[in-house]
């Protein structure tokens, strides 16, 4: 299974580097925004570094995400032109009417229940697993797991993802893609979002999190302190994933309560009125370059 994943990825590579040699044949120019320093199919593989390299070359601009994923590449393959182009929140995409109450009655969900909250394509290296795992050592029936994304159950991941919900009755597996209008239902019934990844360059579920104001635990790593920098109170961080390290943040968590002000510098910072001129200044440089 993974060498097909491998064979895609790479024929996806080709395809979209087609495609870029096309643009610049018709001299079309081209900004490339990083999100991430390496695939997740395939990290380091060959058709990676090579199309990397080549899409570096044909780019009359690169810009960054953030400022780990622009120091990584620049260091990687020694660039050092790239711009910053941060992520900001998504704010107004989705609706938020509902209230807390609203929203664990849509689930079942009584109001002494502590609810966690993983979102996003389930996929190997975000390591909800070993989040899983964590619950038996907490040992808390009243701290419930709720995953919501799209799971491959045909991988040796999804079967095992799969399994583990099964033999656990405080996980609660929603196998499928959310539609916009229901996202706001698991965000407003949740006290904290859980993504204890095994890698991570950005988060875009954490600039949802944020977004609908919900605290968070969250591996350290990759991009996320450049994000909650700006007020380290409404994230518990893990520096590794173990699931013992992830259970003690559980516990730390039940103990806290994190006020909806908190997030307020967050809705600041990362307004994408606020961003504007970092995206307007790397469209001004690709229009003189």
């Amino acid at each position: 299974m993974k060498r097909h994943f491998t064979f895609i990825s790479c024929l996806r590579f080709l395809s979209f580097l087609f495609y870029v040699a096309l643009c610049k044949f018709s001299r079309i120019k081209i900004l490339w925004t990083i999100h991430n320093v390496s695939s997740h199919d395939c990290p380091g593989c060959f058709f990676e570094v090579l199309v990397t390299k080549l899409l570096l070359v044909f780019s009359d601009s690169v810009a960054a995400l953030n400022e780990h994923i622009k120091k990584s590449i620049s260091n990687r393959y020694g660039i050092k032109n790239i711009d910053l182009m941060r992520q900001g929140l998504y704010e107004n995409c989705y609706a938020n009417e509902v209230t807390r109450e609203m929203a664990r009655q849509h689930f079942g969900f009584d109001n002494k229940s502590f609810i966690l909250l993983f979102f996003g394509v389930i996929e190997e290296y975000k390591g909800i697993d070993i989040a899983i795992e964590a619950l038996d050592i907490v040992s808390d029936g009243k701290v419930k797991l709720v995953i919501a994304g799209r799971l491959d159950k045909e991988s040796e991941y999804g079967i095992h993802i799969n399994e583990l919900a099964e033999m656990n009755e405080n996980v609660f597996l929603f196998d499928k893609f959310i539609p916009d209008d229901e996202v706001q239902f698991y965000f407003k019934a949740a006290d904290y979002t859980i993504y204890p990844y095994r890698r991570i360059d950005n988060s875009g579920p954490l600039y949802l999190t944020l977004t609908f104001a919900v605290p968070t635990i969250i591996r350290s790593a990759g991009g996320i302190p450049e994000i909650l920098k700006f007020n380290p109170k409404v994230g518990i961080t893990i520096n590794h994933v173990d699931k013992v390290e992830i259970a003690q943040a559980i516990k730390k968590a039940r103990l806290m309560k994190i006020e909806s002000t908190e997030f307020t510098v967050f809705n600041d910072v990362l307004s994408w009125k606020n961003l504007e001129n970092e995206i307007i200044d790397c469209f001004k440089k690709l229009e003189n370059s």
